[in-house]
């Protein structure tokens, strides 16, 4: 054996490891808290008012709000609503024809 070969090393064992993502947990969080909003806008009551009111809140500053948990967790809002029947597809087509509008008017 030549003497550089006596130094080589080969590491296997951990090479299909994936490495431990800290903000897991809260991803898992912030998910079960949507998950859970969804389920409750189809209760009746005060639990589906409270749901209603969470999916209509437009505060993006508060991080456990609608917006600011799609933001984190790369959801689209809109596409969260129309699946939870609050946002019809016209109504998504008319709020995307006025924010192209104006950045539109902003050039």
């Amino acid at each position: 054996m030549a003497r550089s070969d006596r130094h080589v090393a080969i590491f296997t064992a951990f090479e299909d490891m994936i490495p431990w993502d800290a903000a897991n947990p809260e991803r898992n969080l912030l998910r079960a808290m949507l998950i859970t909003a969804m389920h409750d806008i189809r209760k009746k009551g005060k639990v589906q008012k409270l749901a209603f009111e969470y999916f209509q809140n437009l505060d993006e500053t508060y991080p456990f709000s609608f917006l600011s948990i799609c933001n984190y967790l790369g959801v689209d809002s809109n596409s969260v609503l129309e699946s939870i029947g609050l946002l019809s597809r016209d109504i998504k087509s008319e709020i995307s024809k006025v924010s192209i509008s104006e950045f539109d008017s902003l050039n």
